[in-house]
């Protein structure tokens, strides 16, 4: 098994808007909610656009500590059928940042916590 800490830049003001949603105190689980908007402030940002909020494991995901999908820099995830398939994408340029290289991973995003 191999683990990496892979500090991501999204910016101070995608940080605080991701720390500010209602998470629940003390509790496990994270709503669809509260994903799908990790989820928005991710994608504005090239250098992350590729990480996605893992949906099968929002019940072990807390504040601070969210299961993420990681997908290779610089392409795009096509569904076909039932199934997600990676597919080059001409215009995005070249990838160049700390995820490059890992293929497709599992990972789990985390942040300072105040508890």
């Amino acid at each position: 098994m191999e683990r990496v800490l892979c500090p991501l830049d999204i910016g101070l003001e995608h940080l605080e808007q991701i720390e500010r949603l209602p998470y629940l105190q003390g509790r496990q689980g994270v709503s669809a909610e509260i994903a799908d908007v990790i989820d928005e402030v991710l994608a504005s940002k090239r250098s992350t656009s590729f990480v996605k909020v893992d949906r099968t494991r929002l019940g072990d995901s807390w504040e601070a500590w969210v299961y993420v999908l990681i997908g290779s820099p610089g392409e795009a995830d096509l569904v076909v059928g039932d199934q997600v398939e990676a597919a080059a994408e001409a215009s995005a340029g070249t990838y160049f940042g700390p995820l490059q290289g890992f293929g497709h991973v599992r990972g789990v995003l985390t942040w300072e916590n105040s508890d």
